[in-house]
């Protein structure tokens, strides 16, 4: 998969560079190493955004050389994702306007790749590549659950609770009805991702180099998308859930990517 971060490269037949190199994306150091002063960006010194979370390993790749100037390449890939949204509301129970309460939407998600892969190289020092990747891929998709500050009952029918959109917050209102839980679908998908690049040698086990790749993917639902909402029954002052189920899709498209998001670092051992 051409966006992985973190490569594991072994070379069965010798090379003068080595049998085994270590590839991995030189773009996290160098944000980080931006940032390095400023105290709010991802960098070490900011508490929730250290180097080696962002050098967090997504992709294992396997290379070996099978024949002259041709190497394949196997690779597993593995990505997960969490975060949680705070929002402040005003506090229902009470009559001071700087009272407030945390509305909270948790989302997950987690993808894991398999593939194969060719390449073909010209060049020593600097190498001129090209080839192309097959990936099988599943996802959870996007999974949230949502938790708020005021509660239904004691007369309060409609909670003033948080209206989510996405990752962002789009406004604040009284809900007689409101999220408890939603989800994007598992997906499949496949692709083919053709690529060019090039590899320069700074010393003899050390290089920097680029993978520019075209990945054309096609993808399709598992299982629909649905949201469930909490209901408040004022008569009965009772609880009930009610689910909205969206549509399964198939979807393709093609898209200019850079494998690691830049360069590539790589060490020969």
């Amino acid at each position: 998969m051409s966006a992985f971060i973190l490569a594991l490269t072994f070379q069965a037949s010798g090379q003068t560079q080595g049998n085994w190199s270590l590839t991995f994306s030189a773009m996290p150091t160098i944000d980080w190493a931006g940032n390095a002063f400023n105290g709010t960006g991802d960098n070490f010194y900011h508490p929730e955004n250290h180097l080696f979370d962002h050098l967090n390993t997504q992709g294992v790749m396997i290379k070996n050389q099978n024949g002259s100037n041709s190497m394949s390449r196997y690779y597993i890939g593995m990505n997960s994702s969490a975060m949680t949204i705070r929002n402040e509301v005003f506090d229902d129970l009470s009559t001071s306007p700087n009272d407030v309460v945390s509305d909270f939407k948790s989302v997950s998600s987690s993808v894991v790749a398999l593939g194969y892969g060719f390449e073909r190289y010209q060049g020593e020092q600097f190498r001129l590549k090209y080839g192309c990747d097959f990936t099988g891929l599943y996802g959870t998709g996007d999974n949230a659950s949502y938790s708020y500050g005021n509660s239904f009952g004691e007369g309060n029918s409609a909670p003033i609770s948080t209206v989510w959109s996405g990752s962002s917050v789009s406004g604040e209102i009284p809900q007689a009805m409101r999220l408890s839980a939603s989800s994007t679908g598992a997906y499949l998908g496949l692709s083919a991702s053709p690529f060019v690049g090039a590899e320069y040698f700074l010393k003899e086990k050390i290089s920097l180099g680029v993978e520019f790749h075209l990945m054309t993917t096609i993808q399709t639902t598992l299982e629909a998308s649905s949201e469930v909402y909490t209901v408040y029954e004022p008569v009965s002052q009772s609880l009930y859930e009610s689910t909205i189920n969206g549509q399964g899709m198939t979807v393709f498209n093609a898209t200019p990517t850079l494998m690691g998001g830049g360069l590539l670092f790589t060490i020969y051992l």
